[in-house]
């Protein structure tokens, strides 16, 4: 049994938010049976008032006071199912769909309620720094990355902006939530966990490791993001021609600590670099060399030296069962919290969505 260690996706995010998030996409959809909970109130009209100037806008329902408008379900439902077939996953019915959605926006909505009552708060720079993060990400200015946004929303810059405050203050408290519970993970949980599976499987954990040197070019003053992948993209062409070798151009211009051993990485497992790094490294077969790309570190270049499979030893073992632990708490510790928000939540159910 092959295994790698890693680590929780709820335990995963930092300052940058997903830009899925950011549009409003709940971190977990929640099945499309669930039902309307907590202090709910079903009053469906015929003929539901007026949300917004939107030509046939009109409230689905009320959350804490806060409207929960027809055109908002429907882009939720066209963003749902755009990451459901991105992911390769069958498109539910329309209803089905808009229900599912429904459902999604009074969660995200009882959750902000939540977050700006939690008494957490975002100062300015810290703003300024976490939306630079998110435009950099994409390759955007920020100027270009809040245009994008307020266009797709059909928002102003003051809501777009009281939007990245929400879901910042919501990723906090519920990440808070979360590393509580996942904190008191034992390593004898960990064990009674390897046992289980062992007995149960009989298996090895293994994991697969990697061998490579890399050169790395951090990007400052006199040498932009372009001019590094451009250097970089010159030293790959000299080593591919034979007219230098990569370890002695690793030597001889690389910023990273591996410079002085030629690049040399040594063993790794999976897992253990940035995701920029690994999705390179996976991609190659040994004696390959990537082409120049971008992390938060700066502009790399790998080459690929060899692969293995090695047992693991206990403490891998137990680092594998405690991130195995890690996610199913996570999971756990996530939906109590949405049951929680829900519950806590004033829902007033007032039209079917179409």
């Amino acid at each position: 049994m092959k295994t790698t260690v890693k680590q929780s996706p709820a335990l995963a995010r930092s300052g940058a938010l997903t830009l899925a998030i950011l549009l409003g996409l709940s971190a977990a959809a929640l099945p499309a049976q669930a039902q309307t909970a907590g202090k709910s109130k079903t009053a469906a009209t015929k003929k539901a008032p007026q949300a917004s100037s939107r030509s046939g806008d009109y409230i689905v329902a009320i959350v804490n006071s806060e409207p929960v408008t027809n055109h908002e379900v429907n882009r939720r439902a066209s963003m749902l199912a755009q990451q459901l077939a991105a992911n390769k996953v069958a498109v539910p019915d329309r209803a089905t769909l808009l229900r599912r959605a429904l459902n999604d926006e009074i969660l995200q909505k009882a959750a902000t309620f939540s977050a700006r009552n939690s008494g957490m708060t975002v100062g300015d720079e810290e703003l300024r720094q976490i939306e630079a993060n998110l435009a950099r990400d994409r390759k955007m200015s920020v100027e270009e990355f809040r245009k994008r946004i307020i266009s797709e929303r059909g928002i102003t810059a003051s809501q777009y902006r009281q939007s990245l405050l929400d879901q910042i203050l919501l990723e906090r408290v519920r990440d808070a939530r979360i590393n509580a519970e996942v904190a008191r993970i034992s390593d004898i949980e960990a064990l009674d966990l390897l046992r289980e599976e062992q007995r149960k499987t009989g298996a090895t954990l293994t994991a697969d490791q990697s061998h490579a040197r890399h050169i790395l070019l951090r990007p400052a003053q006199g040498m932009t993001e372009k001019q590094a992948l451009a250097r970089l993209a010159t030293v790959r062409s000299s080593i591919a021609s034979g007219k230098t070798d990569f370890a002695t151009a690793a030597r001889e211009i690389s910023q990273d600590g591996s410079a002085s051993a030629g690049g040399d990485l040594g063993w790794a497992p999976a897992g253990q670099f940035v995701p920029e790094f690994e999705a390179e490294l996976a991609r190659l077969k040994p004696g390959q060399m990537s082409q120049p790309f971008l992390s938060r570190f700066g502009a790399h270049l790998v080459q690929l030296i060899e692969r293995r499979t090695e047992p693991m030893n206990q403490a891998q073992q137990i680092a594998v069962a405690r991130a195995a632990l890690r996610e199913r708490k996570a999971a756990q510790a996530l939906q109590a919290w949405e049951n929680e928000i829900r519950n806590r939540a004033y829902i007033e159910m007032r039209a079917e969505p179409r």
